[in-house]
């Protein structure tokens, strides 16, 4: 009753046991070989995170101190007369930006005033130096404004210093006074 041909059932069952051992212990190494780079980029991830955080809170740090500066800083109210006009005056600055040294430098227009008022400041010269844009509606005197009389704020702890020039971001309310 056999017809020559023999047949093992189970051998089919043993090959499909081996095919998906075998793609259980693929799959064990191909894990095996991503897992430690998933891991890695979560924490590049979490550090790159960690590191802006920390740069916004430095930013809001030093925004807020300069803002106190400001509210602490009294200006006084000055009137001076435009003793000289530079239109390119060379500056440098040096700052640290992030932790790192940063060097700046141009020419700008610079104005010399002599203050006349008040009398505790008489003589005092102040220069300020407009290399900052600003309000388009704000004077910005020139060569020909030479023996003409302002009217502007200044910090009180910048003529108590020994500084003689000043940056048009921290003088307040330039204004030609007309004779």
């Amino acid at each position: 009753m056999s017809d020559g041909k023999r047949t093992r059932p189970g051998i089919y069952v043993v090959i499909l046991a081996g095919v998906a051992c075998s793609v259980v212990v693929c799959g064990r190494v191909v894990a095996a070989l991503l897992l430690p780079a998933i891991q890695a980029a979560r924490e590049a991830a979490r550090r790159h995170e960690t590191v802006e955080n920390l740069t916004a809170l430095g930013d809001a740090l030093k925004n807020s101190q300069t803002d106190a500066d400001e509210a602490t800083s009294q200006y006084v109210r000055c009137q001076g007369v435009l003793a000289d006009y530079e239109e390119e005056y060379p500056w440098f600055e040096n700052s640290t930006e992030n932790g790192r040294d940063v060097h700046a430098d141009g020419r700008s227009p610079r104005a010399l005033f002599v203050i006349s008022r008040p009398a505790k400041y008489a003589e005092r010269k102040v220069g300020v130096l407009f290399m900052y844009s600003g309000d388009a509606s704000a004077t910005v005197p020139g060569s020909s404004d030479k023996g003409m009389t302002f009217s502007f704020e200044v910090p009180e702890d910048f003529l108590a210093g020994s500084y003689d020039t000043i940056g048009n971001d921290v003088i307040k309310n330039l204004s030609r006074i007309e004779p």
